[in-house]
């Protein structure tokens, strides 16, 4: 027995013996290379096969390299790191001399390098800096370390810095295992097998310790936590009235215990009635009673427009009584953030981020972008329509699927005093596309027959709030002789016509003969004459009883309507303004035409 005994004492000792020298010089060859590496050196790894530890590679670094290194720009940065690497290690040594080596890390932080950094380390702050949190006596060895430093800074050389990395190298060496470790573990160990229940004692002795450890920790923690939780959220106003055992035992409100359900799945459509229930527990996990005053704060934020959402609370009447419900209603598509908060603090997961997508294309809010009552076209060529589907309540609805349909968007195109029903098909063609990142359908319209039009754009046999208007196609003759005109400087255009009634702006028709839509007519600028003349009170003219003859005057920027006494003296009827908001009525081939 006693042989066994003797046998696996020192069978575990051997083992523990290798481990910590396997361990050792894997860690310090791991060392060795991500230095040779960070100074691209790692080629060279085979000259230093030998060296064990890295402050011996830095006792023979620069004789091995002499002879292999020839660049002298990347020997000089082999000689720099080196003799940093130097003296960072004898600083670490002459800290371990005065058993201050527990501060290596600390004085690093303040921004010693080195034994010459130290030796001007003499500013009483900065020494009471870096002896924070230690010892007295650490303080005063500091300090007269330093002073010993600043007296030897002259006799100090690089010969001193040396000798204490060869002293730090063999301390090293020296510290790769200990023989107490070897003799208490391989002693435990043979214990264990020669007394069986000794064996069981130990482990299960250890077993519960940790065991015992982790539990106590945890608790402390728990409890810590409780006490920090309660002090936060609890109403000062009735913290009085809680004892210590109230939040030992978690008998308060804790947002992180409640729980947040939601009644909809995504994704969800704008205009419907959301809600959610937020379900309010103790820390002890017991239902918390939603009608006592528990300071609920949801808030609920479009991200991108930074609007509010306006929202209701009520408390359910559930056999907890503990679930509060929250409704509201967004009418803007997008990313929403939903916070909800108790006493300040976050609840469960809060904030929560939904996305509410757009509903349904609604033709009463779709309009047409950049849209004129009277259309300009020439015969032939194609014209493209920029609609913008909007939901019921304004929102882009890029997401429909039914914008690509080209049955769901129709064009009905008459002449101007026709039936509507008649709809002349075989003189236009059209096209549907979607232009999903601006969130327009583009029509592309062709006409094929020249002449005065309206047209009417639906969806789904709905017209568009501005998809009726008025369509003039011109040949090709025709539109060159109309910008020659409107552009000609100088030169009055005008369109002979006959005014029927001028009792206001809005209901002013007049009729312009056949003849003048043919050839219009030149008149000398007579601009003088003309404000000599005009009426005293410019847009309220004479009230007509019968067709007069009048003048229609044309200008890229202006609609002049004037008649002449004796032919020669002019007379300001109406004058327009003509920009995109002016809107024509034409009202078909008895031609007449109000503004």
């Amino acid at each position: 027995m006693d042989r066994r005994f003797f046998l696996t004492f020192l069978l575990c000792s051997f083992l523990w013996i290798f481990f910590w020298e396997v361990h050792w010089k894997k860690d310090k060859d791991s060392q060795i290379k991500e230095w040779l590496r960070g100074h691209s050196l790692f080629q060279y790894r085979h000259l230093f096969e030998d060296v064990q530890t890295l402050e011996e590679l830095s006792l023979s670094v620069l004789s091995r390299l002499e002879e292999v290194v020839n660049e002298q720009k990347h020997w000089r940065e082999i000689a720099e790191a080196n003799i940093q690497l130097l003296r960072d290690f004898a600083f670490q040594e002459w800290l371990c001399s005065q058993n201050l080596e527990h501060y290596y890390n600390t004085l690093k932080t303040l921004g010693c390098m080195n034994l010459d950094d130290l030796s001007q380390f003499d500013n009483t702050q900065q020494l009471s800096l870096a002896a924070w949190g230690y010892y007295y006596e650490d303080y005063i060895r500091l300090s007269t370390g330093i002073k010993i430093l600043q007296k030897s800074r002259g006799s100090r050389d690089q010969d001193y810095e040396i000798r204490l990395v060869h002293s730090l190298a063999e301390r090293r060496l020296n510290e790769k295992w200990s023989v107490a470790g070897a003799l208490i573990f391989g002693c435990t160990v043979a214990l264990c097998f020669l007394i069986r229940d000794l064996m069981f004692y130990v482990i299960g002795g250890i077993t519960v310790s940790i065991i015992a450890f982790v539990f106590t920790i945890k608790f402390l923690c728990e409890l810590a936590a409780r006490v920090v939780s309660f002090l936060q959220n609890e109403d000062p106003g009735r913290r009085g009235d809680r004892s210590i055992y109230d939040y030992v035992r978690g008998n308060y409100l804790d947002p992180r215990s409640c729980k947040v359900s939601w009644d909809w799945k995504e994704p969800q459509e704008v205009g419907q009635t959301m809600s959610f229930r937020v379900q309010l527990f103790y820390k002890n996990g017991q239902p918390f009673p939603a009608h006592r005053p528990v300071g609920l704060r949801v808030n609920i934020t479009h991200i991108e427009l930074a609007l509010d959402i306006p929202v209701t609370q009520e408390v359910l009447q559930e056999p907890e009584s503990n679930v509060v419900k929250v409704a509201f209603t967004v009418r803007k598509a997008g990313r929403y953030e939903v916070a909800v908060k108790l006493g300040g603090l976050n609840v469960a997961y809060s904030p929560y981020y939904k996305i509410f997508q757009p509903g349904t294309v609604v033709p009463s809010k779709t309009k047409i972008a950049y849209h004129f009552s009277t259309l300009v076209l020439t015969n032939g060529q194609q014209h493209t329509l920029q609609i913008e589907p909007r939901d019921e309540y304004g929102n882009p609805t890029s997401n429909s699927t039914s914008l690509t349909d080209e049955a769901n968007y129709s064009v009905h195109v008459h002449s101007l005093g026709t039936v509507d029903d008649e709809n002349l098909e075989d003189y236009y063609s059209k096209s549907v596309s979607l232009n999903k990142p601006q969130c327009q359908v583009l029509l592309r319209l062709t006409l094929k027959k020249t002449g005065c039009f309206r047209a009417r754009i639906s969806y789904k046999d709905q017209p568009l709030s501005n998809g009726e208007f008025d369509i003039i196609v011109l040949s090709e003759n025709e539109k060159i002789c109309v910008e020659k005109n409107v552009s000609t400087p100088g030169i009055s255009i005008y369109f002979e016509a006959y005014l029927y009634s001028s009792g206001n702006y809005a209901s002013s028709s007049w009729q312009l003969p056949a003849s003048s839509l043919l050839a219009p007519q030149r008149r000398p600028s007579m601009g003088e004459e003309e404000d000599e003349h005009d009426s005293p009170v410019e847009g309220q003219p004479e009230k007509v009883k019968k067709p007069k003859k009048v003048y229609c005057y044309i200008s890229p920027k202006q609609l002049s309507v004037k008649e002449f006494y004796l032919k020669i003296i002019p007379w300001r009827l109406f004058t327009f303004r003509v920009c995109p908001g002016t809107k024509f009525t034409y009202h078909g081939p008895i031609l007449f035409t109000s503004i």
